[in-house]
């Protein structure tokens, strides 16, 4: 960490502050006798005197800058007016230290705070960063972004990620001469590749940029587990992702076109700041990123749009980036409004209409870093699929079912945030989002059937789960205050607790196959797998299943079999994301500190309590298109 440290003191980027202070803007130390940058001197018999600023805080002056440097003050020394006649006329007075001002041509050209960023030095970061047993270089970072995040996140395009690092390859055998696949084509996933630790990578990164290499740096971060091998807590906050930030801010903010670069690591940041539990500094992020991607262009496109197939190969791909960049966005852009503290913000990308492009396909294609894909082609794919399409998992690469997903996500988020501002405190009408409903309901069936790997879908699944949670929770309350003969006479009241009962024991099947899957496991791969917002279903699935144990008290073993799964889960997500650990908090908050392990509790007791609700009519059956899922929760069978 001593390196990362080095780093932000050479851009003037204190791990302390967030202001970069260079040395050209800064007070100009003058000791009592004139001598600029001079030790503090003082004549025999003469008493130490403080700069005005440290007297007038009444603090112990330090006899240095750093204390009026971090204040913006001038570092002023005044006379000593009781010593003035026993001062000699020659003397030179103990005068002020004013701060130099600058020529106009010096203060307009200022230094640039990134200049001693450079790439070799940027990659190392990945390697000062590593536990003691572990083992890492920056093409780890790599690798871990396109196995874990990269298949529901897809910020940076593998083909093109490729083609760069074989440019710089190229370039490096040969500095004179142009890369040889420069105009050919390129689509990714080429036989060459180099070995993890080979010395040839020193070549790659001593000629690659800055912006690449921060980009490499982002792609590390948002694979980065809160846990060591060794079972050590990382600070996630820490110096590392504070370079990475302010490079950030920086590179967004310098010029009028930032370059791709930035936006790429904007995307990044955001989910990492989320998934971390700081959703209003991942808001910021987002929005501005998302000012740069629009000064950039970037958009994800429409059926209205001119073709694209005579585009070339680099151009195609970076057609599909851009489209990937917007679409990684919007579902962070889901994420952070899912957050109770965000969902009184405005989003910040607007609604998807019918005709906008889903992402296209090549996203997921093999790679330098990945010789053999981790998961099977799905087979070919129409490269312009609209978000109207129904889904397919086996026509469409994950990405784009993840996008397809957040939409679902979206419109009810939105109609969660319209309900409030039109109706304050009132309850909305099933019948106003039913067409919803059997869209979130149909897309859950189709996973069900044909995604049978809790890694390929598990965003798309937390995502179907918090859809639905959005729509039905504001009627727990309602739910648990009701008697059985009340909910069994009210239409609405019953779809909301078939509706909860559905999505909490889906998301309770999966991880149950997720958490014997990691339990049983001793790959660290498995955890980096976890996708974000799985960590707050599981929050909501609790919230959820403490209610129906009030409601159904003659469920109460059920759902605290349940409870405890999710408290597994979360201790999972712990090790991977930090805002599982917030969340953990707020259920011990609520419901103590053992919020998991209940005493058991008779239905006898619940019912002398007034939870008589073990005379409720069974719920009825969820149809979506033929299928038949039964609320219940016996819809999914992972074995």
């Amino acid at each position: 960490m001593q390196s990362i440290s080095h780093a932000l003191t050479l851009t003037g980027l204190s791990p302390a502050s967030d202001t970069a202070t260079t040395e050209s803007s800064s007070s100009v130390l003058r000791s009592p006798d004139g001598r600029n940058g001079a030790p503090h001197s003082y004549a025999p018999g003469v008493s130490e005197r403080a700069c005005q600023k440290c007297r007038a805080s009444k603090r112990r002056c330090d006899k240095a800058l750093p204390y009026c440097t971090r204040l913006g003050a001038t570092c002023v020394y005044l006379a000593d007016t009781i010593t003035g006649p026993s001062t000699a006329t020659n003397q030179a007075p103990l005068a002020s230290l004013q701060s130099q001002s600058l020529p106009r041509s010096e203060f307009l050209c200022a230094p640039d705070p990134l200049a001693e960023l450079t790439a070799p030095l940027i990659l190392s970061f990945v390697s000062a960063d590593a536990a003691p047993e572990e083992q890492l270089d920056w093409t780890d970072g790599v690798r871990a972004y396109y196995d874990c995040v990269h298949k529901w996140y897809s910020v940076v395009h593998r083909g093109l990620f490729d083609y760069r690092i074989e440019s710089l390859c190229a370039s490096a055998d040969s500095p004179a001469a142009p890369p040889s696949c420069a105009s050919s084509g390129f689509t990714g996933g080429s036989s060459f590749t180099l070995q993890k630790g080979s010395a040839d990578w020193s070549f790659v990164s001593a000629r690659m940029s800055r912006e690449l290499a921060l980009l490499i740096l982002a792609m590390y971060l948002s694979a980065r587990t809160c846990s060591t091998q060794a079972g050590r807590n990382r600070a996630m906050f820490d110096n590392l992702y504070r370079i990475v930030r302010r490079s950030f801010a920086l590179g967004i903010c310098e010029s009028t076109s930032p370059k791709i670069e930035f936006v790429q690591i904007g995307a990044l940041l955001a989910l990492y700041e989320y998934g971390h539990s700081n959703s209003a500094l991942a808001y910021r992020t987002l929005s501005e990123t998302v000012a740069g991607a629009r000064v950039l262009g970037i958009r994800p496109g429409c059926t209205s749009d001119r073709d694209t197939v005579s585009m070339d190969g680099i151009s195609a791909m970076e057609h599909e980036q851009n489209g990937a960049i917007w679409w990684s966005s919007f579902i962070v852009d889901q994420l952070i409004h899912r957050d109770e503290a965000s969902t009184h913000l405005p989003f910040i990308l607007e609604s998807p209409e019918p005709i906008t492009l889903l992402p296209e396909p090549g996203q997921n294609s093999t790679g330098r870093f990945h010789p053999e894909p981790r998961y099977e082609s799905r087979g070919p794919s129409n490269r312009r699929l609209p978000v109207s399409t129904s889904v397919s998992v086996p026509l469409m690469e994950s990405f784009q079912i993840s996008a397809k997903v957040a939409s679902l996500l979206h419109r009810a988020l939105r109609h969660n945030y319209e309900t409030r501002m039109r109706a304050p405190g009132m309850l909305p009408h099933v019948e106003t989002f039913e067409p919803l409903d059997q869209e979130i309901r149909h897309m859950t069936a189709t996973l069900l059937k044909d995604a049978t790997d809790w890694r390929y879908a598990l965003d798309c699944f937390a995502m179907c789960c918090s859809a639905l949670f959005t729509l039905y929770l504001p009627f727990l309350p309602i739910l648990e205050s009701q008697t059985a003969a009340q909910i069994n006479s009210d239409k609405g009241l019953t779809t909301a607790l078939a509706a909860l009962r559905f999505a909490a024991q889906l998301s309770s099947d999966i991880t149950c196959k997720m958490n014997s899957e990691i339990t049983n496991s001793d790959q660290e791969l498995s955890c980096r797998e976890l996708a974000v917002l799985a960590a707050p279903t599981c929050f909501l699935v609790v919230k959820v299943y403490t209610g129906l144990r009030n409601i159904c008290p003659e469920e109460y073993q059920k759902c605290q079999d349940a409870i405890l799964d999710k408290y597994k889960s979360l201790t999972l997500f712990r090790c991977r994301w930090g805002i599982a650990d917030k969340l953990m908090s707020q259920l011990n908050d609520a419901y103590g500190d053992n919020w998991y392990r209940f005493p058991e509790t008779k239905p006898g007791a619940l019912q002398s309590q007034g939870m008589k609700n073990h005379d409720l009519l069974p719920a009825p059956p969820l149809h979506t298109n033929g299928a038949m899922l039964s609320s219940e929760g016996n819809a999914m069978d992972l074995s």
